[in-house]
């Protein structure tokens, strides 16, 4: 992909800011026709600079008041396990409500 230039950036940046607002919205204050942002918008879709849109959600709003980023190493045991031990423990902590990625 070619480089992303200076309206491209200003783009990106104001639908992070909100992913909700307007063509019409972003082209104001881009400088551009809001048939222009639409173009630059699925081109930055379409080579993969935008991935996909998201809610953020308030945790303590779902009833969620903390958020833990935990990491785990595994020691290697001697053993004549079918499935390795990585998959062993991924298999069991996704299958917790808790855990979500």
């Amino acid at each position: 992909m070619e480089a992303l230039d200076k309206l491209d950036r200003h783009i990106l940046r104001s639908l992070q800011a909100d992913g909700r607002a307007t063509y019409e919205q972003i082209a104001e204050s881009v400088g551009l026709s809001p048939s222009a942002v639409l173009r630059r918008v699925r081109r930055l879709e379409e080579v993969h600079v935008i991935d996909r849109y998201v809610a953020l959600v308030r945790p303590e709003a779902v009833g969620l008041g903390l958020t833990a980023y935990v990491n785990v190493r595994l020691e290697k045991h001697a053993g004549s396990a079918k499935r390795n031990p990585m998959d062993e423990f991924r298999a069991s902590v996704m299958a917790w409500p808790e855990v979500v990625e």
